[in-house]
């Protein structure tokens, strides 16, 4: 199969790309709409100044992973994330007030 050309043939249909049916109006007021408020109005030149930002020295960066290496270790991420109970609580069937429940209450032992 012989190689394609870089050029392309021009082609036998309408004449027009897509980006020129989208500029292309029947209607002349709507081409003036368009046109005429750009011819005068500029927009306006911004200089703006883009902040630097430097990198963090090595000990910062060490830092900080050894203190997220910690907390995921040591389980605090995963409580973050899937929030355990704690001890609990139950409500005292007289009073009606919450407390604490007492250690080894279910305990076989008792």
């Amino acid at each position: 199969m012989p190689p394609k050309s870089e050029t392309q043939p021009p082609s036998t249909g309408t004449g027009t790309t897509p980006s020129d049916a989208s500029n292309a109006s029947i209607d002349p007021i709507l081409l003036v709409l368009r046109i005429l408020p750009y011819s005068f109005l500029r927009p306006p030149r911004l200089r703006l100044k883009l902040p630097t930002l430097t990198l963090p020295s090595p000990m910062t960066v060490y830092a900080l992973v050894l203190l997220t290496y910690f907390m995921v270790v040591s389980g605090i991420v995963y409580d973050v994330i899937v929030e355990p109970p704690g001890i609990g609580s139950t409500q005292d069937r007289l009073t009606g007030s919450v407390r604490p429940p007492r250690p080894g209450q279910r305990a076989v032992h008792n």
